[in-house]
């Protein structure tokens, strides 16, 4: 029964809201005021979409790892992630009516929040404070925008910055990994290195890309840059300094040895 709702909700908001744009506020409070109670998965089941994510909180985390769902919309994902022990995870969406509907409808998940949050503005998070951040669509609607590009470019700012150090970004979308990868793959400002791979839908039909971002400020970070180009200037210099001092005490050796005769 829940499987035919969503897939008529689905088909229904395809077919009128084809040429909506998704980064506006408005239709998406729009949307979920009209379809409370149901539930939709953007691109992937929750089944594939967990099982992205949880090789790296079993290798990189532990259960007590804070997560954080952008767009998380009227999606079960996070229910499914809080059924697999982990209890720190907190949802974001700018539309006020699907947030309070998530916090009913999930009011028995102590330690899940959904917080009204636009992502473009994350100041509510402390820097380094999220060791996971995990996105199914969102981005793809940010870029809907008309200023799409740098808004994109400032939520990735922004993510990198409440990211831990070697903390996981994972961005899942339509696009080709040509299309993001110039808009993702930005280390000197992200700190984070970017691959992307791509992922089928469970009835294998349609593939989506999968970039996976993480985050190094050792290896990426400007200071970084600095030291080990001061570093391979000093090399240099040593180096020019040896071939100094060996072509003196050549110039040393060749008098010494006229000196002898």
């Amino acid at each position: 029964m829940a499987a035919r709702r969503a897939a008529a909700y689905a088909a229904r908001n395809s077919k009128k809201h084809l040429s909506t744009n998704f980064g506006d506020e408005g239709y998406w409070n729009e949307r979920y005021g009209s379809s409370a109670g149901d539930s939709y998965e953007w691109y992937l089941d929750i089944d594939v979409a967990t099982a992205i994510l949880t090789p790296y909180l079993e290798t990189e985390g532990d259960k007590s790892s804070r997560i954080l769902v952008l767009g998380c919309g009227n999606s079960a994902f996070s229910a499914e992630l809080f059924g697999l022990g982990y209890r720190n995870i907190v949802n974001i969406d700018f539309s006020s009516i699907v947030i309070n509907e998530m916090q009913e409808r999930y009011r028995h998940c102590q330690g899940m929040q959904f917080l009204t949050m636009n992502v473009l503005n994350l100041g509510h998070f402390a820097d380094s404070s999220i060791d996971f951040i995990f996105d199914k669509g969102c981005l793809d609607a940010v870029f809907c925008r008309t200023d799409g590009v740098d808004c994109v470019h400032n939520v990735c700012e922004q993510l990198s910055r409440v990211l831990v150090d070697k903390g996981t970004f994972i961005s899942v979308s339509y696009a080709q990994a040509a299309m993001r990868i110039p808009h993702y793959r930005k280390p000197v400002h992200f700190l984070w290195s970017c691959e992307p791979t791509n992922v089928l839908n469970k009835e294998k039909d349609c593939s989506y890309t999968c970039f996976i971002c993480k985050k190094d400020v050792e290896k990426w970070s400007p200071a970084a840059d600095d030291a080990a180009e001061q570093g391979s200037s000093s090399s240099e210099e040593e180096e020019q300094r040896g071939d100094a001092d060996g072509e003196i005490e050549e110039e040393d050796d060749g008098e010494g040895e006229e000196g002898k005769v």
